[in-house]
């Protein structure tokens, strides 16, 4: 999911970011800049801490823009798919039955529409398998996109789908 994708790269940058002090020290010295050798007095100085607070935050939100870099590439469309798929999938096997499928569409004339459910049992009793894998079920939702329901109706599909088997 979108939430995990980005905790993730928190997650790395974060400990990236926890790794990269050392590297930037090491770096500081080769470059011949002097550790400022602050006394105890300076460090627990209220100007010190403003700036090690205000650098840290700094690294920190550097490091969370870094990390959140992967979700410019998550394919919004397919996102919603698969969370669709994944809801359809209760057993997790990996695949939904074709069957089942026509029925829960049969079931939903009355919130999708007459026109729109007989375009998704149309496409449904096309397809030759009896199960839907991730990209066989992708492979037929671009298809039902592609008979022109309407957009509300494809929204009105998936929400019936998410509200029926996340129960």
């Amino acid at each position: 999911s979108t939430l995990a994708a980005a905790g993730l790269g928190n997650l790395i940058s974060d400990v990236a970011g926890i790794g990269a002090g050392g590297f930037i020290e090491a770096s500081s010295k080769r470059l011949g800049l002097q550790d400022p050798n602050l006394s105890l007095k300076q460090l627990a100085s209220r100007k010190v801490k403003l700036v090690q607070l205000l650098a840290t935050t700094v690294g920190i939100i550097i490091g969370c823009v870094l990390g959140m870099f992967p979700l410019l590439f998550i394919d919004t469309d397919d996102r919603q798919i698969h969370e669709v798929f994944s809801l359809l999938d209760a057993d997790s096997s990996g695949s939904i039955d074709k069957q089942e499928m026509i029925k829960l569409v049969n079931s939903s004339r009355e919130l999708l529409g007459e026109k729109e459910a007989n375009v998704i049992v149309e496409v449904l009793k096309k397809h030759d398998q009896d199960y839907f894998d991730f990209e066989a079920f992708t492979s037929f939702m671009h298809e039902v996109q592609q008979k022109k329901i309407e957009a509300k109706e494809q929204v009105k599909f998936i929400k019936f789908l998410s509200d029926t088997f996340a129960r």
